[in-house]
Protein backbone atom coordinates (compact mmCIF):
# COMPACT_ATOMS: atom_id res chain seq x y z
CA UNK A 1 0.00 0.00 0.00
CA UNK A 2 2.77 2.46 0.94
CA UNK A 3 4.41 1.93 -2.42
CA UNK A 4 1.30 3.34 -4.06
CA UNK A 5 1.80 6.80 -2.54
CA UNK A 6 3.95 9.38 -4.30
CA UNK A 7 5.18 10.70 -0.95
CA UNK A 8 8.41 9.48 0.60
CA UNK A 9 7.81 7.09 3.51
CA UNK A 10 10.61 5.55 5.58
CA UNK A 11 11.24 3.76 8.87
CA UNK A 12 14.42 4.37 10.85
CA UNK A 13 16.19 2.56 13.65
CA UNK A 14 16.17 4.94 16.61
CA UNK A 15 19.78 4.70 17.80
CA UNK A 16 21.62 4.81 14.49
CA UNK A 17 18.84 6.44 12.40
CA UNK A 18 19.60 3.86 9.69
CA UNK A 19 16.87 3.20 7.14
CA UNK A 20 15.10 -0.10 7.73
CA UNK A 21 12.28 0.46 5.23
CA UNK A 22 11.72 2.80 2.30
CA UNK A 23 8.76 2.91 -0.06
CA UNK A 24 8.89 3.48 -3.80
CA UNK A 25 8.05 7.15 -3.27
CA UNK A 26 11.26 7.58 -1.26
CA UNK A 27 13.30 5.79 -3.92
CA UNK A 28 11.82 8.01 -6.63
CA UNK A 29 12.35 11.18 -4.62
CA UNK A 30 16.06 10.77 -3.84
CA UNK A 31 17.16 8.52 -6.72
CA UNK A 32 18.91 5.80 -4.72
CA UNK A 33 18.08 2.12 -5.05
CA UNK A 34 16.36 0.45 -2.12
CA UNK A 35 19.52 -1.54 -1.32
CA UNK A 36 21.57 1.66 -1.23
CA UNK A 37 19.17 3.47 1.08
CA UNK A 38 19.06 0.57 3.52
CA UNK A 39 22.79 1.13 4.09
CA UNK A 40 22.30 4.86 4.73
CA UNK A 41 20.82 7.29 7.28
CA UNK A 42 18.78 10.47 6.69
CA UNK A 43 21.97 12.46 7.21
CA UNK A 44 23.28 11.03 3.94
CA UNK A 45 20.46 12.66 1.98
CA UNK A 46 20.00 15.81 4.06
CA UNK A 47 22.77 18.38 3.44
CA UNK A 48 21.53 20.92 5.98
CA UNK A 49 21.41 18.87 9.23
CA UNK A 50 24.25 17.08 11.03
CA UNK A 51 23.98 14.31 13.62
CA UNK A 52 23.94 16.57 16.67
CA UNK A 53 21.34 18.85 15.14
CA UNK A 54 19.20 15.85 14.22
CA UNK A 55 19.22 14.61 17.81
CA UNK A 56 18.17 18.05 19.06
CA UNK A 57 15.34 18.20 16.52
CA UNK A 58 14.13 14.73 17.51
CA UNK A 59 14.40 15.30 21.29
CA UNK A 60 10.72 16.32 21.72
CA UNK A 61 9.71 12.94 20.30
CA UNK A 62 12.11 10.99 22.47
CA UNK A 63 11.15 12.78 25.70
CA UNK A 64 7.42 12.54 24.96
CA UNK A 65 6.73 16.27 24.87
CA UNK A 66 5.46 15.98 21.28
CA UNK A 67 3.83 13.11 19.42
CA UNK A 68 4.97 14.24 16.00
CA UNK A 69 7.08 16.88 14.28
CA UNK A 70 6.24 18.85 11.17
CA UNK A 71 8.97 20.88 9.51
CA UNK A 72 10.45 21.95 6.21
CA UNK A 73 13.86 20.69 5.17
CA UNK A 74 15.87 19.65 2.12
CA UNK A 75 16.67 16.30 0.55
CA UNK A 76 19.51 15.85 -1.88
CA UNK A 77 18.91 13.60 -4.87
CA UNK A 78 21.63 11.18 -5.88
CA UNK A 79 22.39 13.46 -8.84
CA UNK A 80 22.95 16.41 -6.52
CA UNK A 81 19.62 18.16 -7.03
CA UNK A 82 18.26 19.78 -3.87
CA UNK A 83 14.60 19.05 -3.18
CA UNK A 84 12.62 21.15 -0.67
CA UNK A 85 10.45 18.84 1.43
CA UNK A 86 7.89 18.98 4.20
CA UNK A 87 8.74 16.36 6.79
CA UNK A 88 6.39 14.69 9.26
CA UNK A 89 8.21 12.57 11.84
CA UNK A 90 6.63 10.26 14.41
CA UNK A 91 8.08 8.00 17.11
CA UNK A 92 5.97 4.84 17.06
CA UNK A 93 5.83 1.33 18.46
CA UNK A 94 5.93 -1.16 15.62
CA UNK A 95 5.70 -4.62 17.05
CA UNK A 96 7.72 -4.44 20.27
CA UNK A 97 10.23 -1.95 18.92
CA UNK A 98 10.13 1.82 18.61
CA UNK A 99 10.94 3.31 15.24
CA UNK A 100 10.97 6.71 13.63
CA UNK A 101 8.41 6.99 10.84
CA UNK A 102 9.18 9.76 8.37
CA UNK A 103 7.08 11.02 5.50
CA UNK A 104 8.45 13.65 3.14
CA UNK A 105 6.42 15.57 0.60
CA UNK A 106 8.17 17.29 -2.28
CA UNK A 107 7.18 20.97 -2.03
CA UNK A 108 9.16 22.24 -5.01
CA UNK A 109 6.04 23.63 -6.70
CA UNK A 110 4.85 25.26 -3.48
CA UNK A 111 8.22 26.95 -3.01
CA UNK A 112 8.24 28.08 -6.63
CA UNK A 113 4.77 29.57 -6.18
CA UNK A 114 5.89 31.35 -3.00
CA UNK A 115 8.84 32.88 -4.83
CA UNK A 116 6.61 33.98 -7.70
CA UNK A 117 4.07 35.45 -5.28
CA UNK A 118 6.78 37.34 -3.41
CA UNK A 119 8.15 38.65 -6.70
CA UNK A 120 4.67 39.78 -7.69
CA UNK A 121 4.21 41.55 -4.36
CA UNK A 122 7.59 43.20 -4.74
CA UNK A 123 6.76 44.32 -8.28
CA UNK A 124 3.44 45.69 -7.02
CA UNK A 125 5.20 47.63 -4.25
CA UNK A 126 7.65 49.08 -6.77
CA UNK A 127 4.78 50.05 -9.07
CA UNK A 128 2.97 51.73 -6.20
CA UNK A 129 6.12 53.59 -5.19
CA UNK A 130 6.62 54.73 -8.79
CA UNK A 131 2.99 55.87 -9.03
CA UNK A 132 3.30 57.74 -5.76
CA UNK A 133 6.47 59.48 -6.97
CA UNK A 134 4.78 60.51 -10.22
CA UNK A 135 1.70 61.80 -8.39
CA UNK A 136 3.63 63.73 -5.78
CA UNK A 137 5.97 65.41 -8.27
CA UNK A 138 3.11 66.65 -10.43
CA UNK A 139 2.24 70.36 -9.96
CA UNK A 140 -1.44 69.53 -10.61
CA UNK A 141 -4.04 68.61 -8.03
CA UNK A 142 -4.63 64.87 -8.38
CA UNK A 143 -7.16 62.85 -6.42
CA UNK A 144 -9.51 59.88 -6.76
CA UNK A 145 -12.79 59.14 -5.02
CA UNK A 146 -14.85 55.99 -4.54
CA UNK A 147 -18.55 55.63 -5.34
CA UNK A 148 -19.43 57.11 -1.97
CA UNK A 149 -17.42 60.21 -2.91
CA UNK A 150 -14.72 59.47 -0.33
CA UNK A 151 -11.12 60.24 -1.18
CA UNK A 152 -9.08 57.11 -1.85
CA UNK A 153 -6.02 58.76 -3.39
CA UNK A 154 -4.59 62.27 -3.11
CA UNK A 155 -1.30 63.76 -4.20
CA UNK A 156 0.92 65.96 -2.07
CA UNK A 157 0.23 69.18 -3.98
CA UNK A 158 -3.51 68.79 -3.43
CA UNK A 159 -3.36 68.09 0.30
CA UNK A 160 -0.77 70.81 0.90
CA UNK A 161 -2.99 73.37 -0.84
CA UNK A 162 -5.87 72.41 1.46
CA UNK A 163 -3.71 72.28 4.59
CA UNK A 164 -4.10 68.57 5.26
CA UNK A 165 -2.00 65.43 5.23
CA UNK A 166 -2.97 62.44 3.03
CA UNK A 167 -3.94 60.49 6.16
CA UNK A 168 -6.37 63.23 7.17
CA UNK A 169 -8.17 63.09 3.83
CA UNK A 170 -8.27 59.42 2.87
CA UNK A 171 -11.68 57.90 3.63
CA UNK A 172 -13.41 61.27 3.99
CA UNK A 173 -15.69 63.18 1.64
CA UNK A 174 -15.71 66.87 0.81
CA UNK A 175 -18.13 67.77 3.61
CA UNK A 176 -16.04 65.81 6.14
CA UNK A 177 -12.95 67.88 5.34
CA UNK A 178 -14.80 71.18 5.55
CA UNK A 179 -15.83 72.28 2.07
CA UNK A 180 -18.98 74.49 2.15
CA UNK A 181 -22.14 72.65 1.18
CA UNK A 182 -22.83 74.94 -1.76
CA UNK A 183 -19.45 74.07 -3.26
CA UNK A 184 -20.14 70.38 -2.79
CA UNK A 185 -23.81 70.19 -3.79
CA UNK A 186 -24.02 73.36 -5.91
CA UNK A 187 -26.04 76.56 -5.74
CA UNK A 188 -27.81 77.40 -9.03
CA UNK A 189 -28.74 80.86 -7.75
CA UNK A 190 -25.06 81.71 -7.50
CA UNK A 191 -24.10 79.79 -10.63
CA UNK A 192 -22.22 77.15 -8.62
CA UNK A 193 -22.45 73.69 -10.18
CA UNK A 194 -20.90 71.83 -7.24
CA UNK A 195 -18.33 69.05 -6.94
CA UNK A 196 -20.88 66.32 -6.40
CA UNK A 197 -22.54 66.74 -9.81
CA UNK A 198 -19.16 66.49 -11.52
CA UNK A 199 -18.18 63.48 -9.41
CA UNK A 200 -21.44 61.72 -10.25
CA UNK A 201 -21.03 62.46 -13.95
CA UNK A 202 -17.49 61.04 -13.99
CA UNK A 203 -18.55 57.89 -12.09
CA UNK A 204 -21.47 57.23 -14.40
CA UNK A 205 -19.96 58.20 -17.76
CA UNK A 206 -16.25 57.49 -17.14
CA UNK A 207 -15.64 60.71 -19.06
CA UNK A 208 -13.53 63.72 -18.18
CA UNK A 209 -15.36 66.72 -16.75
CA UNK A 210 -13.98 70.25 -16.69
CA UNK A 211 -15.14 72.61 -13.95
CA UNK A 212 -13.21 75.88 -14.22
Amino acid sequence: ILDNTVDYVALHEVQTLQFIYVNQGAINQVGYAREELLQMTPLDINPVVNGEEARLLLAPLFNGSQSSLLMESVHQHKNGTLIPVELQIQYLDIGQTKHLVVTARDITERKRAEVEREQLLNDTRLSQQFLRTVLDTSPDWIFAKDRNFRYILVNQVFVTALGFTPEQMIGKNDIDIGFPEELVFGNPAKGIRGFRIDDQTVLESHQEVSNP
